[in-house]
């Protein structure tokens, strides 16, 4: 056998010799539960008095875990149990979620600007997932490659694998990191990303930024968050969030007053000092979140990132994506107060009343009281009556509702704007979205569950998209891959016939933009179906908010068209806030600008779960190929569909030919399939009068279904 077989003998040896001994596996097991803490991590620092740069190095462990596991002992009986290591609270429910180093949040990367981030990401999630982490706020100049979304400048991290991401923390300011597939984000898989800087404008306001100031909020499902996905896509399951968390902890209303309950996070302050408090809102379903402090105000002094001039609010509301830093200073009796956060929308007191807590401790104050007292009545919890807020949900503004478009940038920052404000608009698009009554084939088959024939009460669903338009993203990365993606799957609404708006359409959705570009987005909501205003965030720039407006309960294109042409959409070009993500009011517009000096493949999407997976997104592609791919490591993860042997070339065009074939075909078809069911109709109807015979309606249904899918499209189109 040996010397019958010396080559697999040989081959054998060398497997043997490379592959990890159990031991070896065991101590890279061990070695990643060394996890790190991110308060008292090297690069967390005084960025003025040691302003670096550094490497900053990160692991970071993705596996399925539990709230209130076996790891709580007996928590929240004993407090003190809960906070053992691996002890994971949420808010007291027990569920199944996706760890990031064993806790909710995910750890915080608090860094300086201009340090190196260096995270090794871990992929040990049992069910196979792959994955892919977004450095939201990170506009990744040099490294597109880093942004983490997958299948747009990344290959999925597979399960039993790691990534090793590398970038330079810039630009200054909060962010945050989270999984950009599927919907890993609702599973638990994100964490804050602060990025302080040596020159902060603003920080004779504040005596201290510390990191445990930093809160990450989030609405909380008590089930997987698939789960709820697919109960709502697919039956008539709701999409309303159970409850809120904050930095992973909170306590759910208990069935009982007497039940023990989880406790809060608690926010730590000294007498007489203002202390930076940085927010960031990782709402996953539409539930806004109104933040306030009692019988304390807010200065807001920046927001994504940017300085605003400081503005003193009683309350403020934060959506998905978006961040606000405020200074709270601690100047009331010591004592215990309540930060409060309430959720709007989906999450008011008409479905779920959402809300959550957390304890502001003034030292020497025991806080332990307060940990079982319960969260207040929802409607106390919306922000002092009559009080002044900031970024109002859904309403005109007024003198105590402030929107985005009053805010402004300091005078002289950033010290060299390249933002062109005042110059000439070298391109606009007007990107007009709702949710739409069409046939989307993923959760509406047109033959035997049509959205027409099914009761809202069973599941009738509409689709969120953008001009009609729905991303369905690429089958490889398009930043690197750009030649193995169909030319022809690439497409936006001026692909399609506009007269057929009912009928469903998707595409790889993009928007070809030059560099070096002064581009103008004008967002509108049509808000004909739902009240729900979106998130929209844009991945790689920052952009000036210089319009707003809500200007009805609903608005056509057109509309907004006619007002633009006469000069009705206001504009506001005096030092315009600075973001990277907005909020589109219902039934109105917000108008962004931004310079397109960062070249690549970048998403712009509703930061809304649910809408961006099922479409509601599109991809803007800034420069050519050749400059998007020029900085990607020649080894880097490639990825993407396989059919056979064969050079690509060939069966891409013969894919395209077959296409455009079976398109003229089915028009062929179509056409006879119209006319012989025309003939059949009026057979029918002779049959029933002489015999009272009956035809079959599903399969005339069917039928013409086929013939308007395949007839009406000016290009190829995808199928699903």
């Amino acid at each position: 056998m040996i010397l019958r077989y010396p080559m697999a003998l040989t081959l054998l040896l060398l497997s043997a010799a490379s592959c990890s001994t159990p031991a070896m596996a065991e101590d890279l097991e061990e070695d990643l539960f060394h996890f790190f803490d991110e308060f008292k991590h090297e690069c967390v620092r005084n960025c003025s008095a040691d302003p670096g740069p550094r490497e900053c190095r990160y692991r970071i462990r993705l596996e399925w875990f539990m709230t209130m596991s076996k790891a709580c002992f007996d928590c929240p009986r004993n407090l003190t149990d809960c906070f053992r290591p691996h002890c994971i609270t949420g808010d007291g429910v027990e569920r199944a979620l996706l760890s990031v180093n064993r806790q909710l949040s995910g750890p915080g990367i608090h860094v300086c600007e201009g340090d190196t981030v260096i995270a090794e990401v871990h992929n040990f999630m049992e069910m196979g997932e792959g994955t892919s982490v977004h450095w939201h706020g990170m506009h990744q100049v040099g490294t597109q490659h880093m942004d983490g979304v997958s299948m747009v400048t990344q290959c999925p991290i597979n399960a039993h694998s790691s990534f090793t991401y590398r970038f330079a923390a810039s630009p200054a300011g909060t962010h945050y990191w989270h999984s950009h597939s599927g919907l890993q984000r609702s599973e638990g898989i994100f964490g804050p990303l602060v990025v302080r800087q040596a020159a902060d404008p603003h920080a004779g306001l504040y005596d201290t930024d510390q990191p445990e100031h930093t809160l990450l909020l989030s609405d909380w499902f008590h089930e997987l968050g698939a789960t709820k996905f697919a109960a709502h896509h697919y039956s008539n399951g709701d999409n309303k969030p159970k409850g809120l968390i904050i930095n992973g902890r909170g306590a759910f209303a208990p069935s009982s007053a007497s039940d023990p309950q989880t406790p809060r996070y608690v926010l730590r302050v000294r007498s007489g000092l203002r202390h930076r408090v940085r927010v960031i809102s990782n709402a996953i379903l539409n539930c806004p979140f109104v933040l306030s402090v009692a019988n304390h105000s807010l200065l807001v002094i920046a927001t994504d990132g940017a300085p605003v001039v400081p503005i003193e609010v009683d309350s403020l509301i934060i959506y998905a994506g978006e961040r606000f830093d405020f200074v709270l200073t601690a100047d009331r009796p010591p004592g215990n107060y309540l930060l409060m956060v309430a959720g709007l929308a989906d999450c008011d007191s008409r479905f779920t009343m959402a809300r959550q807590s957390a304890i502001v401790s003034y030292a020497g104050i025991d806080e332990t009281p307060l940990q079982g007292a319960g969260n207040p009545a929802y409607s106390d919890m919306l922000g002092r009556p009559g009080g002044r807020q900031l970024n109002p949900f859904n309403r005109a503004p007024d003198a105590n509702h402030i929107d985005v478009t009053s805010l402004r940038t300091p005078a002289g920052w950033p010290p060299a704007d390249h933002l062109t404000i005042d110059g000439p608009v070298d391109a606009k698009f007007y990107l007009a979205f709702d949710f739409e009554v069409v046939n989307n084939s993923r959760y509406h088959h047109p033959a035997y569950y049509p959205i027409s024939a099914v009761r809202k009460s069973d599941g009738h669903l509409y689709t969120p998209q953008i001009n009609n338009v729905a991303l369905h993203m690429p089958p490889a990365p398009l930043l690197y891959q750009f030649d193995d993606v169909l030319q022809s799957h690439i497409c936006n609404n001026t692909d399609f016939d506009p007269s057929l708006e009912t009928e469903f359409k998707a595409c790889h959705h993009g928007l070809r933009l030059g560099v070096n570009k002064t581009v103008e987005l004008v967002l509108i909501d049509k808000g004909f179906t739902f009240d729900a205003s979106h998130p929209f965030h844009l991945h790689g720039h920052y952009f000036r908010v210089i319009g707003m407006e809500k200007l009805g309960k609903n608005v056509s294109v057109a509309e907004v068209k006619r007002r633009d042409s006469a000069g009705l959409l206001r504009r506001n070009l005096d030092r315009p806030v600075m973001k990277d993500t907005v909020i589109v009011p219902d039934g109105g517009y917000t108008v962004l600008r931004f310079r397109t000096d960062n070249p690549g493949v970048w998403l712009l999407h509703c930061h809304l779960e649910f809408h961006v997976e099922i479409g509601m997104g599109l991809l803007l592609l800034v420069g050519d190929a050749a400059s998007w791919s020029a900085g990607v490591p020649a080894n880097f993860p490639r990825c993407g569909s396989w059919k056979g042997p064969g050079p690509d070339r060939r069966w891409q065009q013969r894919e395209l030919r077959l296409a455009e074939t079976h398109r003229l075909h089915m028009t062929a078809l179509g056409l006879a399939a119209a006319g012989a069911v025309l003939l059949a109709a009026l057979l029918s109807v002779f049959l029933t009068r002489r015999f009272g015979l009956r035809s079959n309606p599903v399969q005339n249904i069917e039928t013409v279904s086929e013939a308007v899918s395949y007839g009406s499209l000016k290009a190829p189109q995808l199928t699903f």
